[in-house]
């Protein structure tokens, strides 16, 4: 059954769907071109200026399509719609004139970005694959290669925390993962999974707090076809989904109280019971859990049930933050290293021996997030073949001791590098070998009105100025309706 649903008709409870899709008014062209979708899958249509006020469903769409040509509020639509249905991937479509710079602020959001609509096959063959493949958003399998090579861990307090990993990996105990954020709870989970007689089952991973409670609850535990309005068929939870294999709550001490007694009965009784449901299904799962935060400081705030604090606690693994163990940092960049290069196909080959002791020193608070992060950003921006400390972010640099970083005729150099560029430039296209800053100024406008088809609006967020001072400038260098020079 299709719901199509207007601006009028969205003020309330959103109908079971497998299918979302979101539209800006301007954008209402494409309905003809998703009506293949609309026949082959129960869909919502709803329209953008009233997404954030107006949906409020139970379960989660089997994937999310979101069309736009960058309103004032996407951000905070698509962000809600992430935060509401964490498990939905989310395709969004903008037009071909739309800036790159504000596409790289969805990609916390956004599963896949598609630069112009596609034809209505290749809509419909997207579906089919987020439908099929929709629990790999919350199943999560780290590459083999890293998996193997976390085993043997170089530092005494690693290698104490996966001896008793391997130790307690082949039973079915309970597993509490505590650490700081970013320090690798999640890759620890799953390598105890990998060493598992359930190694060929489920693992499946889930934040407790990037979920709403009630969407936790279906989530986790299914329910009952009239459950609710809108629940028009069963749906099977994530702890039935993972029988037989693992289930990894992140942040388990964000779940509320109410549903901490429903988990409480699942490790006591191996049985759970679906929202709406009268009988008990019994399953067969291995917890682990992880958090950031003192559980126990939470149990003595009664904000944690201290009876499953104490289920949960039955082997405990701390993560110890990067900063207490720098000998793990060679394997951990070189890993890394290799994995950006392939990813973003860049021929950088090696990491520059004064780079590499930056990298050494820093303390990272974010921990192994914070260096993966800090080793792509230097994959990207490097233009040689190494990785010089001048790739690394500038905060980086700033906190480096002066002695780790290059002399300043190394940093000049490649200054001289990008100016003699820009030289070469300017007496090619502008037959000018000593420019004035004015000069300077005009060219750029010049190209970067060329750039964006003479649209003083994007030119002028381009530049970073207003309107105004673009248009003042224009004037000021007789730039009125004049075609840029060519390149």
């Amino acid at each position: 059954m299709n719901q199509s649903k207007t601006n009028e008709s969205c003020l309330g409870i959103m109908i079971s769907m497998e299918f979302l899709l979101i539209f800006s008014k301007s954008e209402e062209s494409i309905l003809p071109t998703i009506l293949p979708l609309q026949k082959k899958y129960e869909t919502a249509i709803l329209e953008e200026g009233d997404l954030v006020d107006t949906i409020i469903s139970e379960q989660a769409p089997n994937a999310i399509l979101y069309f736009s040509s960058f309103p004032s509020d996407r951000e905070i639509c698509l962000s809600t719609l992430k935060s509401m249905y964490p498990t939905s991937p989310i395709l969004y479509i903008h037009d071909q004139d739309s800036r790159i710079r504000d596409l790289n602020k969805l990609n916390k959001n956004v599963d896949l970005v598609l630069k112009a609509l596609p034809p209505p096959s290749f809509i419909l063959e997207i579906v089919n694959n987020c439908i099929k493949n929709k629990t790999k958003n919350i199943t999560t399998h780290t590459p083999q290669e890293n998996l193997d090579k976390i085993e043997q861990p170089s530092s005494p307090l690693m290698q104490r925390i996966y001896r008793m990993a391997k130790k307690v990996a082949p039973t079915s105990a309970t597993i509490l993962i505590t650490g700081e954020s970013g320090t690798g709870k999640e890759v620890t989970a799953n390598w105890i999974h990998s060493k598992s007689p359930r190694k060929n089952k489920p693992f499946i991973a889930i934040n407790c707090g990037a979920i709403t409670e009630s969407i936790l609850e279906s989530e986790l535990f299914g329910y009952k076809k009239g459950a609710f309005t809108g629940a028009d068929k069963d749906k099977i939870g994530l702890i039935e989904a993972a029988h037989n294999g693992t289930l990894f709550l992140d942040e388990i001490g964000e779940m509320p109280l109410s549903l901490q007694v429903k988990l409480l009965r699942v490790l006591q009784e191996r049985k759970l019971r679906r929202v709406g449901d009268i009988e008990d299904i019994a399953v067969s799962v291995r917890i682990i859990a992880a958090t950031n935060k003192n559980l126990k400081s939470l149990v003595e705030q009664n904000l944690f049930r201290e009876d499953l604090y104490y289920r949960l606690n039955v082997v405990h693994l701390h993560i110890p933050p990067l900063r207490e163990r720098k000998e793990e940092l060679p394997n951990l960049i070189e890993t890394f290293f290799r994995n950006y290069t392939h990813t973003h196909s860049s021929s950088v080959s090696s990491i520059a021996p004064s780079t590499l002791s930056i990298l050494m020193y820093h303390d990272y608070p974010g921990n192994i997030r914070e260096l993966q992060n800090i080793l792509e950003f230097s994959v990207i921006m490097s233009d040689g073949n190494s990785i010089q400390p001048y790739d690394l972010p500038n905060e980086m640099q700033q906190d480096a001791p002066g002695n780790l970083l290059p002399a300043p005729e190394e940093r000049k150099f490649k200054d001289r590098v990008e100016f003699e560029s820009l030289h070469q430039f300017l007496e090619h296209h502008y037959q000018i070998t000593t420019p004035t800053i004015a000069q300077l100024e005009k060219i750029i406008i010049q190209e970067r009105l060329k750039m964006h088809k003479e649209n003083q609006k994007q030119v002028a967020e381009s530049l970073g100025i207003s309107r105004t001072s673009l248009w003042r400038k224009i004037k000021e260098y007789e730039l009125e309706n004049k075609a840029p020079s060519p390149i």
